[in-house]
């Protein structure tokens, strides 16, 4: 399983971000580091992460913009329409409760 450091970033070709791999890979070696410089000698920025929103009847879905050398995680909107359900924590937690044995 490939590992990442979430705090630094790059928005590829597909508009959606690169996290940085762990270990960082810089002419062929291996670097197990957390300082700034080496990220931004190999072309990832720091990510600024924001609060998701909560809106009752919305949904928000997670993208990211680079500004002024930084890459900050946006929230897009989403109404939800009359007909998606609505599950509530409660549900969530009562259904495991339940347990595999519930569903029929």
């Amino acid at each position: 399983m490939k590992n990442f450091n979430r705090d630094y970033g790059k928005i590829g070709e597909n508009g959606k971000i690169e996290f940085a791999p762990v270990p960082l890979v810089i002419g062929g070696e291996n670097f197990w580091t957390n300082i700034p410089e080496k990220y931004l000698e190999q072309g990832y920025l720091p990510v600024v992460k924001t609060e998701k929103p909560e809106k009752e009847g919305f949904y928000y879905t997670e993208f990211f913009e680079k500004e002024n050398e930084k890459i900050f995680a946006r929230w897009e909107e989403h109404e939800l329409s009359p007909e998606e359900e609505v599950v509530t924590k409660e549900q969530i937690s009562e259904a495991i409760a339940k347990g595999v044995n519930g569903i029929d």
